[in-house]
């Protein structure tokens, strides 16, 4: 989020607030906002992490964060999935992601963003909802691309994604997709 309300108890744009005075807001139950070695550490043996990098220009400064959080274990780093809506820090992304995976983030014609995943060398396809198609999952998967949806929030778009095929699915409510699933409790 740009903004603080919907997930601290602070106010405004998130850049109006110097990192201590961030650090210092309620983000739920006493928690703080976490800084991305802190999550990293945090998720390292227990589920994969996309890291969506939102600002242009900063993406080697993620992945040094994402490689020095790795240290200790570099084989945490295979759980780890880079990405961006921005061409240019796709670009980056993709060039410097050393061995982190890296997942094309797109909204232009599907064909258009097949070819540029697979100039990237891309793991996988981030696929927006409204573009569905499982035609043009089948051609990510014959390319060797994993291919993920977003935002998948509603029982029936879950489904819709099962049915096409996908292999994974973005979504801000993960209870939903888990039970989709039937694993409720995992």
């Amino acid at each position: 989020d740009d903004t603080l309300e919907r997930t601290t108890n602070g106010r405004g744009h998130f850049r109006d607030h110097a990192l201590p005075a961030l650090r210092a807001l309620d983000a739920g139950d006493g928690e703080t906002i976490p800084l991305l070695d802190e999550v990293l550490v945090l998720t390292r043996e227990r589920v994969g992490l996309n890291i969506e990098v939102k600002d242009p220009g900063i993406a080697e400064q993620v992945i040094d964060v994402a490689l020095a959080a790795t240290e200790r274990c570099p084989a945490w780093r295979a759980r780890i999935l880079l990405s961006s809506f921005d061409v240019a820090t796709s670009a980056a992304l993709a060039a410097a992601r050393g061995p982190m995976a890296f997942g094309l983030l797109y909204e232009e014609p599907f064909a258009a963003a097949l070819a540029r995943a697979l100039a990237l060398r891309a793991f996988s396809l981030h696929m927006p909802l409204r573009d569905l198609a499982a035609a043009d999952v089948a051609r990510a998967h014959a390319a060797g691309l994993v291919v993920y949806v977003y935002t998948v929030n509603t029982p029936a778009d879950i489904a819709r994604c099962r049915e096409a095929g996908v292999d994974g699915v973005f979504s801000d409510y993960p209870d939903r997709v888990l039970a989709a699933l039937g694993r409720a409790n995992a």
